[in-house]
């Protein structure tokens, strides 16, 4: 997960570089800012769901949807009921529909 939001950023950087209306599609925060956390937030939320599943052709810029994750595994319980959940080769869908970021910094 991690290595994709580092694609999304070179991505994004890369398109900043040739466009001339990205501020029209984007977010823009300045190092200035009062609450510089709460703008980066608002700004990655933003620029994910501007993408969703369509990506931006204008930019050159591909989807973030579907997300394919190779392998998940999910547990739950340290009582006498544990449930231990393994997928594979799972595409995640829909996900930007409610994207929530939590903490930028």
């Amino acid at each position: 997960m991690t290595k994709f939001f580092v694609i999304l950023v070179l991505t994004l950087s890369v398109s900043l570089c040739y466009s001339t209306n990205i501020s029209e599609l984007f977010k823009i925060c300045h190092q200035s800012d009062k609450d510089l956390d709460t703008c980066l937030k608002g700004a990655i939320e933003v620029a994910i769901k501007a993408i969703g599943s369509k990506g931006i052709p204008d930019l050159d810029i591909p989807p973030v949807e579907p997300i394919a994750v190779k392998e998940i595994t999910f547990g739950s319980g340290t009582d006498a009921v544990q449930l231990d959940q393994m997928y594979h080769d799972v595409k995640l869908i829909g996900f930007t529909d409610n994207l929530k970021i939590t903490k930028a910094q």
